[in-house]
């Protein structure tokens, strides 16, 4: 089984005395995995002077010198550089630069380990072919596990046992396509009321209980249709309880669904002598702005996280909130934040959870926020998962089946419910 990066960092110190050269480019998720398993005294990362590889590779060794503390980076190109393109070329540099920047910079008893798995083709056979490694390294598309192949008698020969990769936490993964990464704040922390709240919720929307869709209905009035209403336009309101739900007669189970949501944030969310105060739409408490966002829809977020780790997923190989932005652009916390970011068995998914449709936004604006991300977290799988209220409004007006093609043609995987979502993720098996 792969190691996880609680495992990684305990082991972090203990270097290897190998010389490790890794082909570097793009996207170098691969060898960084590869290095938190081999952990190599030093490492020589060869790169082309494609400028995208350059920027990645300079991405990379800021990862690496923050996992393996102590490690020993070398770039034999900074001060030489090549073309990963012309075969004889590269023969060329690596005669003239590669191994004498070796001899002189690494220590002669490392072992010398050639990783080859990216790059140009013509890279990797100019070092297979120039360079004498002990051992060679290699992950095939689609493996999880790294090939090691050791020479006897002038032929290489698999070794009976593959390389099992680290598992890189997904805020690493991040790191490596992404210049700054941050979480975004909120009620992650009270999981153990949160969590069995939102499968209420869940559960209560899909049945359609009455109390439920009273009380979001009020808050729908104020935190939605009246954002552009003054008088709610304050850091907190406080109202009488049949204007709020704009009926005389509360049900019971709305009274005990407001009970329940106060206990996550008792100070933001209260209900005393017939009075309801709440988050206005200018909360300046980080504590009413946590609960108004958890209500809006990060409810939904803690439910498929719990789902997803409730299927196998350790919650080691997943991240919430998770906002990036670099120097090409920067990107605002709404405009590019990643809801679930989830590195598992060598995939990384980025996923959109929807309780409903934020004010002014369209279906079309769904999928352009997802096919924006890009490369933003590397190759990843991009995935909408949408909740109830979003679904059965698309139904009645008649809209889901429509809705569903055009994300299936996207190639974004769309996930409405618990079975789906597994089936998604290779946690259980695709009915047929």
């Amino acid at each position: 089984m792969a190691k996880t990066d609680k495992e990684l960092s305990m082991k972090a110190c203990e270097l290897e005395p190998i010389t490790y050269l890794c082909i570097a480019s793009e996207f170098n998720l691969v060898e960084f995995e590869a290095c938190l398993a081999v952990r190599p005294g030093d490492l020589v990362l060869i790169v082309s002077s494609f400028d995208k590889a350059q920027k990645a590779a300079k991405r990379l060794e800021s990862a690496l010198e923050h996992a393996l503390p102590g490690i020993r980076i070398h770039r034999p190109d900074t001060d030489a550089p090549f073309d990963g393109e012309m075969i004889l070329e590269v023969q060329a540099w690596i005669n003239s630069t590669l191994k004498p920047y070796l001899q002189q910079h690494t220590p002669v008893e490392n072992q010398q380990v050639l990783n080859f798995t990216g790059g140009t083709k013509a890279l990797s056979m100019a070092l297979l072919t120039t360079l004498d490694c002990a051992r060679l390294h290699y992950k095939g598309i689609g493996q999880n596990r790294i090939q090691i192949l050791e020479r006897q008698d002038s032929q290489w020969v698999a070794t009976p046992e593959p390389l099992e990769p680290v598992t890189a936490s997904p805020l690493e993964v991040a790191r490596l396509y992404a210049g700054n990464v941050r979480i975004t704040e909120g009620l992650r922390e009270q999981s153990q009321l949160a969590a069995p709240l939102a499968r209420q919720i869940w559960h209560s929307l899909t049945v359609q209980d009455k109390g439920l869709l009273q009380l979001f209905n009020g808050l729908e009035l104020i935190w939605s249709k009246g954002r552009g209403n003054p008088e709610y336009q304050r850091a907190r309101l406080e109202l009488p309880l049949s204007r709020f739900l704009q009926t005389e007669t509360p049900l019971p189970s709305t009274l005990n669904w407001i009970k329940q949501l106060s206990a996550l944030s008792p100070h933001s969310l209260t209900l005393e002598s017939g009075h309801l105060t709440l988050p206005g739409n200018s909360p300046r408490k980080p504590a009413s702005k946590y609960l108004r966002k958890w209500i809006c829809g990060e409810w939904l977020e803690e439910l498929v996280f719990q789902w997803l780790r409730d299927g196998g997923i350790p919650e080691a190989h997943m991240a919430r909130g998770v906002v990036v932005s670099d120097t090409r652009s920067r990107f605002s916390e709404s405009g590019r934040e990643a809801d679930l970011f989830v590195h598992h068995n060598g995939q990384s998914s980025v996923v959109e959870i929807k309780a409903d449709l934020p004010p002014g936004s369209d279906v079309r604006s769904m999928e352009q926020q997802l096919s924006s991300l890009g490369d933003r977290y590397g190759k990843t799988r991009k995935v909408l998962f949408v909740g109830p209220e979003l679904q059965q409004k698309l139904k009645r007006e008649k809209y889901w089946d429509a809705f569903n093609a055009r994300f299936q043609g996207s190639g974004i995987t769309l996930c409405s419910d618990q079975p789906t979502l597994l089936q998604a993720f290779g946690l259980i098996a695709h009915e047929r």
